[in-house]
C-alpha cells in the first residue's frame, strides 16, 4: 500500500484535520507499536510498510521493547495527538487495520499478535 493510501484512511477519520496530522498519528501509533515488539519484529513490520515509515523512522533509537499497558498507549497517543481516549482508540484501531491491508501486513501483524499482551493483542485482532 502507498503512503498516500495510509494518510487517506486516516483522514476518514473526523478528529484527523490533514495530512500533517494524519502522518504524525501514523508515526506515533506505529512508533509506539515498533518500540513495544522486538527489534526482529519490528524490522519485519517496518519491512512491509512505505518508505516514509521505515525502521529508522519509527525506532531507531529504541534499544530495548518499552513496556507499556494498551491504556498507557492511548493515553500516550492522546496526549501527543490532543485526543481523548476514545479517539486515539478509533485512531490506532484504524492504523492497525491500514497496516493489515497492505502487502503482507496481515501476516505480520498476525505474527506481531502472538509476541503481545493480550491486550494489546484484542485490538491488533480488531483491527
Amino acid at each position: 500500500m502507498e503512503y498516500h493510501s495510509f494518510i487517506e484512511q486516516v483522514m476518514e477519520l473526523p478528529f484527523i484535520n490533514d495530512e500533517k496530522a494524519a502522518d504524525s498519528a501514523l508515526k506515533i501509533v506505529l512508533g509506539v507499536l515498533a518500540s513495544k515488539i522486538d527489534e526482529k519484529w519490528a524490522r519485519e513490520l517496518t519491512n512491509t510498510l512505505p518508505p516514509q515509515l521505515d525502521f529508522a523512522t519509527l525506532r531507531s533509537h529504541q534499544q530495548a521493547p518499552v513496556q507499556l499497558s494498551i491504556d498507557d498507549f492511548f493515553a500516550l497517543v492522546g496526549t501527543e495527538l490532543h485526543l481523548d481516549w476514545q479517539q486515539a482508540r478509533d485512531l490506532v484501531g484504524k492504523v492497525f487495520h491500514c497496516v493489515k491491508e497492505s502487502d503482507d501486513g496481515a501476516d505480520i501483524m498476525e505474527e506481531i499478535e502472538t509476541q503481545l499482551p493480550d491486550d494489546w493483542a484484542a485490538i491488533v485482532d480488531q483491527a
